[in-house]
């Protein structure tokens, strides 16, 4: 384990002798060197300490998530021309306005 600090040292030393290695080389070093960032390693730690009353905070999170992409999909729904695809294991929306291209419109107040 090393820290923040030894970590861009051993990059660099690591870029160094890397100059002169075969393209294949490189781009199979560079995939077992990239991880989590150091904030989101941070962010993970403090997650971890939660324990238990975490989960409290994370399912109201959850449950708040769900009702804003449920309204959008409701929302997007009741639109003409409007195709949409919600992800089932995630809390994103996929919209469609390909039929809009090129359209004028007009919007009523």
């Amino acid at each position: 384990m090393y820290f923040i600090g030894e970590e861009a040292q051993m990059d660099n030393l690591a870029m160094e002798s890397l100059w002169t290695a075969p393209f294949d080389l490189f781009a199979i070093f560079f995939q077992f060197t990239s991880g989590a960032s150091s904030i989101l390693q941070k962010a993970g730690i403090s997650g971890l300490g939660l324990g238990y009353a975490g989960w409290e905070a994370v399912s109201t999170m959850v449950r708040a998530f769900r009702r804003r992409r449920d309204f959008l999909i409701k929302s997007f729904g009741e639109m003409e021309g409007v195709g949409i695809s919600d992800a089932l294991g995630a809390f994103d929306v996929f919209i469609d306005l390909s039929s809009y291209y090129g359209a004028e419109i007009v919007l009523k107040f």
